[in-house]
């Protein structure tokens, strides 16, 4: 099972983001763990799998506040009528619907939708339910609080009265129908394809004919994190040991996978970066970069100042040979719902071709061994796309990219940067830091735009409601948190900066880049690009 299907968030990042601490990684030598064993020949069919879920609640379609039990029991319990994709209405427990005048509507009931136990679905049923979400605390009050009297035509017939009139009323029976006998039982009956099997206190299961979900509860995300991962690490923390202890204490994890190393002193985001590298050298960051260098770690996170963590992987843990200046390749989103290094993104204003041409290398390997990338295409930053055009450096360095074995399609403008045409940008760090921020802004302007519009009228505010979990989606695509932080890639070892904001979703991505970034032996491999394409320095 993938990790990422799992909100497996590493609850540490608070001493962290308090102490612009240090996240350092080790890996443990030694033959790897393989969890999964596939058995039989019908390895195409998912027979049974197992997810996650922290802060559970409650079972109850209509009392359920957690996300992910709200998808489950779409597998369970059906509501009157599915919104689909492209928001459409269609039939579900409702077969029909008719609107009388604009506050009268008449429902016809499926009459083949039953219950777990064989009954039909009627309408006491669906009354009940909109009594209960009245009622009761949950999601759905808003969808049913314009609804007056029902009144019964048959068994499967109803005619609905609004207290007024309410534009696609249609789109707000999108609600769970609940059966009205074992409503306030443990485990309520649905109509749908999947019902629940057996409930304990760590774990849930529902089954179809044909497949079993099982549902692991867990008290908080560390707990979920340390059930699910799969790699042998080790992390070390640089910080205050008392404070981080004081911290972890509230915590239940494998504390024999945890090392403190104590540091007295702190680089702040307001100091000189180059200076507090060299004037503070008892700060968890140099003290990390140091464990770095030493080999007593693989790879190094950090959120803490951007100009020290650059400065100090270049000074601490030291260049790797032939490498003439290290990049800065922060991933941003793309429209395929993938992502687009930029390298450099800042670390250097000024560059000669050689800088670009191993930016071009360096980052082709971290695409593929850390990022999975098959074949990276890589273009150069330029005003246009056709070739000779653009300034002396990005002319010279054309030249000599497309002479070397790599996966060269040419330039690229920036109107292109997340239109996937590419999956690696190379340029000067001047130039991609202009390309980042202004990529970045635009994204959240977008955003921020949306949400004024949808909430500036009532039919606004009816679309964002149908369509809020695909806006949830649009915006995770956009959140620098997916993909972790931005390798300073041409340093003797793994350096990776994490955003200033970063929560601890991306702290955990960024703790599994610097896994990948060890596993993938991604120094080893830059060494030999540098050995198979010696570049003078001109």
């Amino acid at each position: 099972m993938k990790l990422k299907y799992f909100k497996n968030i590493f609850i540490v990042t608070i001493i962290l983001l308090i102490l612009a601490g240090i996240y350092i990684i080790y890996i443990k030598r030694g033959p790897a763990k393989n969890n999964l064993e596939t058995q039989g020949k019908e390895t195409n069919v998912i027979k049974e799998f197992s997810i996650g879920v922290t802060d559970f609640d409650t079972i109850n379609p209509i009392l359920s506040k957690n996300l992910e039990i709200q998808y489950l029991n779409k597998l369970i319990y059906e509501p009157l009528v599915n919104i689909t994709r492209d928001f459409n209405v269609e039939p579900s427990i409702a077969e029909e619907w008719s609107k009388i005048d604009d506050v009268t509507y008449i429902i016809k009931l499926d009459e083949g939708k039953t219950w777990e136990n064989g009954r039909r679905v009627q309408v006491e049923d669906v009354e009940n339910t909109i009594e209960v979400i009245k009622k009761e605390n949950t999601i759905y009050k808003e969808n049913v609080q314009k609804i007056g009297q029902i009144e019964k035509i048959d068994e499967t017939t109803m005619k609905i009265y609004l207290t007024e009139p309410v534009n696609f009323f249609e789109y707000f029976l999108c609600f769970p129908i609940i059966d009205i006998n074992t409503y306030n039982t443990e485990i309520p009956m649905g109509t749908g394809k999947y019902k629940y099997t057996n409930i304990t206190e760590n774990q849930i299961t529902i089954e179809s004919s044909d497949n079993k979900i099982i549902v692991k509860l867990f008290k908080n995300s560390t707990e979920l994190y340390n059930n699910f991962t799969r790699e042998n690490v080790d992390i070390i923390i640089t910080g205050d040991k008392d404070l981080l202890e004081k911290e972890f204490s509230n915590y239940e994890f494998d504390k024999s996978k945890l090392e403190i190393v104590h540091t007295t002193e702190v680089i702040e985001n307001e100091d000189k970066p180059v200076k507090a590298i060299r004037s503070k050298k008892d700060s968890s960051m140099v003290v990390g970069l140091k464990l770095v260098k030493e080999g007593k770690a693989q790879a190094f996170i950090s959120a803490g100042n951007t100009g020290a963590v650059l400065a100090g992987g270049v000074f601490v843990v030291g260049r790797i040979k032939g490498i003439d200046r290290p990049c800065l390749c922060p991933a941003i989103p793309n429209v395929k719902r993938g992502m687009t290094l930029i390298a450099d993104s800042g670390a250097n204003a000024d560059c000669k071709p050689i800088n670009l041409v191993q930016f071009a290398g360096m980052s082709n390997i971290y695409a593929s061994k850390v990022l999975g990338i098959n074949n990276p295409k890589i273009a150069l930053a330029n005003i246009g796309i056709e070739e000779g055009k653009g300034n002396d450096l990005v002319k010279k360095s054309y030249e000599e990219l497309k002479n070397l074995d790599l996966n060269f399609i040419g330039n690229v403008e920036a109107r292109d940067v997340i239109n996937a045409y590419t999956d690696i940008i190379v340029c000067d760090g001047f130039t991609g830091n202009i390309l980042l921020k202004s990529t970045e802004g635009v994204a959240m302007s977008v955003m921020n735009l949306i949400k004024e519009t949808l909430l500036s009228s009532t039919k606004g505010k009816l679309g964002a409601m149908l369509i809020k979990d695909d806006l949830k989606k649009l915006k995770s695509y956009m959140d620098y948190s997916e993909y972790g932080g931005a390798p300073l890639l041409g340093v003797n070892g793994g350096v990776i900066k994490a955003h200033g904001s970063s929560d601890s979703k991306a702290i955990k991505n960024a703790i599994n880049q610097g896994i990948k970034f060890a596993k993938g032996n991604v120094v080893k491999e830059i060494e030999e690009f540098l050995e198979r394409n010696q570049t003078e320095d001109k």
